[in-house]
């Protein structure tokens, strides 16, 4: 079987076990709405307790906000799950430091290496230029791009709120205005690593808050995304940077994300993603989360890209590296270990052949696991490929084992969970059961709450009783009209036509001749006075409604 038809075969197989999660994500939600019940119930409760008895105590003690960020929590779990065997390719995320080669690879695997092509997947030898994620799918035709912008609101939460917590500012904007317009926070003083403070400062200064009027008008009310030719896609997804190192472009600030579709060259890829992740290691807050998240929600696979510093540099493992790694290490947790879904690329330019050697030798020592350890030079286009078949090879021979793996720990969580839940409604039954004396606290409820009714009732029947007593003239208005509607030429027979009938067929049959001839147009003028009717009708019972809603039983009247 080929290639492509065996990558085809795993994901109409993942698709055909889709339903599982499906139906665990199902149960959170039903399980959810049961638990805001409970939680609204047991407000009502205590509000209107007029006891602090033992249940009353235990029913204050039961935290329902905590069951229902434990039930999101195991939710997501599913979420994930049920969109990684639903989703239509096999996601292969590419991982490093800033300035490892992880674009470089990328260019050569997805074919954008012609000259036309450049920024399309930013690579540089200097600062960092990634700057967004990108999941880049194969297209047979024009290449192009989906930019996904954050909206005014995600924006402020997701980029900027963490900045101002990292540096402990106090006025948080919470909107685009607040940001552009109140006074930018002075440098924090004395904090404990000055120059990382300062760093993230001038990040924050100098890329949000200055340039902000070059990127604004891109963040709307909602989130939204456009699509761009392959011409536009570098100012999205990039950063450029003049001879003095400062940055020109600002677009990429506003996008959350961007797909790029392009012609793959290598036979077999066709129904690969490869996701393009920014490097960490820079003062950019968010990425280390974003990533996790990212490598828990859209990837399957990791291949972590790593270019040992050249001989005599004395570069080949650093914090940097275990710190990469444990972050990494965090999107599936113990649901599916890391060196079961993760490879290692070393980067070799040449010059750094035993580094690279060191380097692999060194990895376990410091805590590095991974499935397999693969060296080439990642600006042979080449070498990519030969990369990307072995990892291809290890997907079609494991994809599925990976994936029980998974689904077999999220099973066993979710028994442990519903140990856990039932334990906690255990709690709750116990809590409702010994809440006081309910006779003796309906009694109460009862006595306090009849008074109110009976004396709003009996005001309510006095109104209408004043109001039947006298004239309404609207409705007065209304009798007037018909009648002179009804009087109307054409309504009643004529004299002569009476006076015909009595002759003919006798008073009697001309009493009954023209009581017929009449009714029609009695019935059609008095109709609509039955809209009157109803209006006052509907008035009196709104009315009515408003007297249980201000006694606080307006659930009785809702429709």
């Amino acid at each position: 079987m080929l290639l492509d038809d065996l990558i085809s075969e795993i994901i109409r197989k993942r698709k055909a076990t889709a339903d599982v999660p499906k139906k665990s994500v199902d149960y959170f939600n039903c399980l959810e709405s049961k638990i805001n019940k409970l939680k609204d119930l047991q407000e009502s409760i205590l509000r209107l307790s007029t006891t602090s008895s033992m249940g009353v105590q235990q029913l204050y003690q039961i935290d329902f906000q905590t069951i229902l960020n434990r039930i999101a929590q195991e939710r997501k779990v599913w979420e994930n799950l049920w969109q990684r065997l639903n989703r239509d390719t096999i996601n292969i995320g590419v991982v490093g430091l800033a300035r490892q080669g992880k674009s470089t690879f990328l260019q050569n695997v997805a074919g954008l290496t012609d000259e036309e092509d450049e920024g399309i997947i930013p690579s540089s030898d200097r600062l960092p230029c990634t700057t967004v994620k990108s999941n880049i799918y194969h297209h047979e035709g024009d290449t192009f791009a989906k930019v996904y912008f954050h909206s005014e609101s995600s924006f402020i939460e997701e980029i900027i709120t963490p900045y101002y917590r990292e540096l402990g500012f106090e006025n948080i904007p919470k909107n685009l205005h607040e940001f552009a317009n109140f006074a930018f926070p002075s440098q924090p003083i004395n904090p404990q690593h000055p120059a990382k403070a300062e760093a993230i400062y001038e990040h924050l200064r100098q890329d949000y808050y200055v340039h902000l009027n070059k990127y604004s008008d891109l963040l709307q009310l909602e989130r939204r995304f456009i699509t761009v030719p392959k011409d536009e896609i570098r100012e999205y997804v990039s950063q450029s940077y003049d001879a003095k190192s400062n940055p020109q472009f600002f677009n990429h600030l506003a996008v959350e994300k961007v797909e790029i579709f392009c012609r793959f060259p290598q036979v077999g890829v066709k129904k690969l993603a490869l996701v393009d992740m920014p490097g960490l290691g820079d003062t950019r807050l968010g990425d280390t989360e974003r990533m996790i998240k990212a490598l828990a929600e859209d990837i399957d696979f990791i291949l972590l890209i790593r270019r040992p510093g050249k001989k005599g540099t004395g570069d080949f493992l650093r914090k940097e590296d275990v710190n990469l790694y444990d972050v990494a290490s965090q999107a599936l947790k113990d649901k599916l270990p890391l060196k079961e879904w993760v490879f290692m690329l070393l980067n070799q330019d040449g010059e750094n052949e035993q580094l690279s050697l060191d380097f692999e030798n060194t990895m376990p020592r410091k805590g590095i696991h991974v499935k397999q350890c693969l060296k080439a030079n990642c600006k042979n286009s080449d070498a990519a490929n030969q990369v990307m078949e072995k990892v291809l090879d290890y997907l079609t021979t494991n994809m599925k084992n990976l994936d029980k793996q998974y689904m077999s720990a999220a099973s066993r969580d979710l028994r442990n969970f519903q140990s856990w839940i039932e334990e906690k409604l255990a709690e709750v039954r116990q809590a409702i059961a010994g809440y006081g004396d309910i006779d003796t606290e309906y009694v109460k409820l009862r006595e306090k709450f009849l008074p109110k009714l009976y004396k709003s009732i009996e005001e309510f029947r006095e109104k209408l009783r004043v109001e039947i007593s006298q004239p309404n003239e609207e409705f007065k208005t209304q009798v007037n009209a018909a009648i002179n509607r009804c009087q109307q030429p054409g309504n009643i027979p004529d004299f002569r036509d009476v006076e015909m009938w009595a002759k003919r067929e006798g008073i009697d049959g001309a009493y009954f001749r023209a009581i017929q001839q009449m009714r029609p147009g009695i019935l059609k003028h008095f109709q609509t006075m039955e809209d009157g009717l109803k209006e006052s009708h509907n008035q009196t019972k709104s009315e009515l409604a408003d007297i249980f809603i201000n006694l606080g039983i307006g659930g009785l009247v809702e429709t």
